[in-house]
């Protein structure tokens, strides 16, 4: 369930009319491939981060599927993040691996937000049937987000130390093989103390294993690249509400007179 639906819905067990319930089908469609070609343009158009090793690029294509999710449900931000993923390695095939492995990322972050979020709002909804609060939604979105996103990095941390660089090293070793990566890490954990006053640089660690690399940089990446999509959705989602929803009529409501 999803605002869309009233708790009054639930309450009565009573339905909105066929008519309404094939507007929203419709809407929810034609929502699916304004957003699924949001994420693929967005995917697109990628850009590196200076200090940072140049295989490392940021992307905000889960914008677009977190938002999807705390609209409709976690199956339509799945359904938008794997249309992004086949488009992009359809396109350039050389980044399947990178693709694939970005794809089991953002689906286990994108399936635990949107069904915490959708169960919370369900038994919210049942227990009032009064419009669910801007506040509540809020909190409940940013609860969501949450949880999904320790589960998020540690499946990230596991997918590129034992499966997405051995097979690089595999492919491309002249470029990706573990001496090269580590040494990346290495100049870009420098680059990074360099620009740092004298005290926190010395905080910066020396790494001798590619799984050190991948905790200090990849994680803090994706963490805050997660973080700002996550913000960004939340203070757009309720901005959005009236395009985002159709407006129920009078005629559709199950029982006459009801406001």
């Amino acid at each position: 369930m999803s605002d869309t639906q009233s708790a009054y819905e639930i309450i009565t067990g009573t339905n909105y009319s066929e008519r309404f319930k094939k507007k929203v089908r419709l809407m929810r469609r034609v929502y699916l491939l304004i957003l699924t070609a949001a994420a693929v343009v967005l995917y697109f158009y990628r850009f590196r981060l200076p200090l940072l090793p140049d295989m490392f690029i940021v992307d905000f294509s889960a914008f677009p599927e977190l938002l999807i999710t705390f609209a409709y449900g976690p199956l339509y931000g799945l359904a938008v993040c794997f249309l992004k993923t086949a488009v992009h390695s359809a396109v350039i095939q050389s980044s399947i691996l990178s693709d694939a492995t970005g794809f089991v990322v953002e689906a286990m972050f994108i399936l635990i937000a949107g069904s915490f979020y959708t169960k919370k709002i369900e038994e919210e909804a049942k227990q009032t049937a009064d419009k669910l609060k801007r506040g509540y939604r809020i909190k409940t979105m940013l609860s969501g987000s949450l949880l999904g996103l320790p589960v998020a990095l540690v499946m990230q941390f596991l997918l590129t130390q034992f499966i997405l660089y051995p097979e690089l090293g595999e492919r491309y070793a002249e470029v990706y093989s573990s001496e090269n990566i580590l040494q990346k890490y290495v100049s870009a954990l420098n680059a990074i103390g360099a620009h740092l006053p004298a005290s926190l640089a010395n905080l910066i660690p020396s790494i001798t294993k590619l799984w050190q690399g991948i905790l200090l940089i990849n994680l803090p990446v994706t963490l805050g690249k997660l973080l700002f999509i996550i913000l960004i959705t939340v203070l757009v989602y309720s901005l959005l509400l009236p395009i985002l929803y159709v407006k129920i009529p009078k005629s559709d409501y199950p029982i006459n007179g009801m406001d």
